[in-house]
C-alpha cells in the first residue's frame, strides 16, 4: 500500500501559499524553482476536483465582473519575493492599474489604532514609501500575477484532478484513507484542509421554501459553478432585484445588476451599511515606531481573545469605491431592515417582501440573499464526519479551535482559510491569511516531522 507523506486539499490562494511555503524548505526548489521534483521528493500530492490553481477562486471575479483587488498590493503569493506582485506591475509596464484607495491618509491621520475591538494607543510612523502599502492592483493584473507564479515555479502540472468524497482516519496506524468520486482510495500521514469553507448558506429558516418555490437565490447561485439553482446574469435585465445583504458580495451584485440593465435594484441592510478600505484593520499594513514594520504573525489573536470572532465577522463592509458606483448608478440602501416574509400574490408575476421592523412591504422580480455561508464544520461533510467521530474540539458556533499550528486535536489535520479564524484572527480568509496560515501550518508540520 503507497502511504505518502501529505495531502493539500484544494488549490486556491491559501492551497498555493501552503505550496509555496513548504517548497521553501527544499534546496532543490531554491536552486531550480521548479516544484515538481520537489514535491514528489517530499510525498505531497495536491487535489483538486477542477485539476488547476485557482479555478473557482477567477470564476468569481469573472462573474461579478471585479475590476479591483480588495486586498492591497503588498498582500500576495510570492512568498520568495516580498515585493513580487509590483516588480511584475514594473516589468509588465503595468503600474497604471494599480491605484490609490486614500486608506494611506486615513491611517497618517490616526493618533489611535483599533485592533478587533481592542483600542491601544500607537504613534504611527509612515513614510512616501508605506503609501505604496495601501494601494490596489486591478483584478486581471493580480490574476495575471498569479499565473505568471504558477509558471515560473513549475507548479502547472502538480494539481491533480480528483474530487474527494470522505475521508476516514485510523489511530492505529495514524494513516488517513482518502476516498474520491472516481472510486480510487489513497492514503497520506498527514492532511491539510485548504478548500475553503462549505457552500452551506446562512440563511433565515424560511429561506429554503422561498428558494424552492420563488425567484428567490443566494449569491453561491452566482459565484459557484455548477450550483445547484442555475443563475443567468440576463436574467437582471429590466427586472427589479431586492439583494439581502450588507457585505461587499451583495454591493458586487447590486452594481452588476444594475449594469446588466436592472430596473431598480434595493439592498436590504440588517444594520447599517459600513464603509472601510479593507476587511481588517488599516493598522495592520501600518508600521509602528517603536517595532519598525509590525510583525503579520504578532498581529494574530489567539483563539481565547477571539471567541467573539463569529460576531465580529458578521458585521461586513463594502468599499468607498464600490459605494460610490452604487449611488453613482442609484441603488437603492434600507438599513436596519429584515425579511420576514415572502410570497407571490396570484396573478402576479411580482414577489412581494415584508420587512420586520417597518412592517413596509416591496415588490421585486427577483431576490439574492448575499449573507455568505456558515462557517461551522456541520456544513461540510468531511470534516464534520471526523470531528463527530473523534470528538474534536469546536466553539458553541461550531468553529473548530485548533492549535498553535492549526492542527485540530490530535489527528494530524490541519485546517485553512475560515476555519482557522479563531486562531488567526479576521484576515483568516483573506490573503493576508493565506500567508500566515501557511507559516504556521508548515512550521508544525516540520516540528512534528523532526520529532518523529
Amino acid at each position: 500500500m503507497r502511504v505518502d507523506e501529505a495531502l493539500i486539499l484544494g488549490a486556491g490562494p491559501h492551497a498555493f501559499a501552503l505550496t509555496c511555503r513548504l517548497l521553501q524548505e527544499s534546496d532543490k526548489f531554491v536552486e531550480s524553482k521548479d516544484a515538481s521534483v520537489p514535491l514528489q521528493e517530499m510525498q505531497v500530492r495536491i487535489f483538486d476536483r477542477h485539476g488547476a490553481w485557482f479555478t473557482q477562486f477567477k470564476h468569481h471575479f469573472d462573474s461579478l465582473e471585479i475590476e479591483s483587488m480588495r486586498s492591497p498590493v503588498s498582500f500576495h503569493l510570492d512568498l520568495i519575493d516580498p515585493e513580487g506582485l509590483l516588480n511584475f506591475a514594473k516589468e509588465t509596464n503595468r503600474l497604471d492599474e494599480i491605484k490609490d484607495t486614500g486608506a494611506f491618509q486615513q491611517v497618517k491621520s490616526r493618533s489611535k489604532t483599533r485592533v478587533q475591538g481592542l483600542v491601544r494607543d500607537r504613534k504611527i510612523e509612515l513614510s512616501h514609501h508605506s503609501k505604496k502599502l495601501f494601494e490596489i492592483p486591478s483584478s486581471k493584473l493580480f490574476l495575471d500575477f498569479l499565473d505568471h507564479l504558477v509558471e515560473q515555479y513549475g507548479l502547472a502540472r502538480v494539481v491533480e484532478k480528483q474530487e474527494v468524497v470522505r475521508i476516514q482516519f485510523c489511530r492505529e496506524s495514524r494513516i488517513f484513507c482518502v476516498f474520491t468520486a472516481n472510486g480510487e482510495t489513497f492514503h497520506f500521514r498527514k492532511l491539510i484542509y485548504a478548500g475553503g469553507v462549505s457552500h452551506t448558506p446562512r440563511v433565515p429558516e424560511k429561506f429554503w421554501d422561498w428558494y424552492a418555490h420563488y425567484p428567490v437565490f443566494h449569491s453561491w447561485d452566482i459565484l459557484q459553478a455548477g450550483s445547484e439553482k442555475s443563475f443567468n446574469c440576463s436574467m437582471f435585465e429590466n427586472q427589479r432585484v431586492l439583494i439581502v445583504g450588507g457585505g461587499l458580495t451583495g454591493a458586487q451584485i447590486s452594481v452588476l445588476a444594475k449594469k446588466r440593465g436592472a430596473k431598480e435594484v434595493t439592498m436590504v441592510v440588517q444594520h447599517h451599511l459600513k464603509i472601510k478600505h479593507f476587511d481588517f484593520d488599516e493598522a495592520w499594513i501600518a508600521p509602528s515606531k517603536s517595532g519598525g514594520e509590525m510583525s503579520l504573525y504578532k498581529r494574530m489573536l489567539s483563539w481565547k481573545t477571539s471567541l467573539n470572532i463569529r460576531t465580529n465577522h458578521r458585521s461586513a463592509s463594502i468599499t468607498p469605491a464600490i459605494e460610490k458606483d452604487m449611488k453613482m448608478l442609484g441603488v437603492k440602501v434600507l438599513d436596519h431592515s429584515t425579511v420576514s416574509e415572502i410570497s407571490r400574490p396570484e396573478s402576479t408575476q411580482e414577489l412581494k417582501i415584508e420587512l420586520k421592523e417597518t412592517k413596509e412591504c416591496l415588490k421585486a422580480n427577483l431576490v439574492i440573499f448575499a449573507t455568505g455561508s456558515d462557517w461551522s464544520v456541520r456544513g461540510n461533510r468531511l470534516l464534520f464526519n471526523l470531528a463527530d467521530e473523534f470528538d474534536l474540539p469546536t466553539n458553541s458556533g461550531g468553529i473548530p479551535v485548533l492549535n498553535h499550528d492549526l492542527s485540530w486535536g490530535d489527528l494530524p489535520i490541519f485546517l485553512s482559510s475560515a476555519y482557522a479564524c479563531l486562531q488567526v484572527g479576521p484576515p483568516a480568509l483573506n490573503l493576508l491569511g493565506a500567508v500566515v496560515i501557511s507559516k504556521k501550518i508548515v512550521d508544525g508540520i516540520l516540528l512534528r516531522s523532526s520529532e518523529e
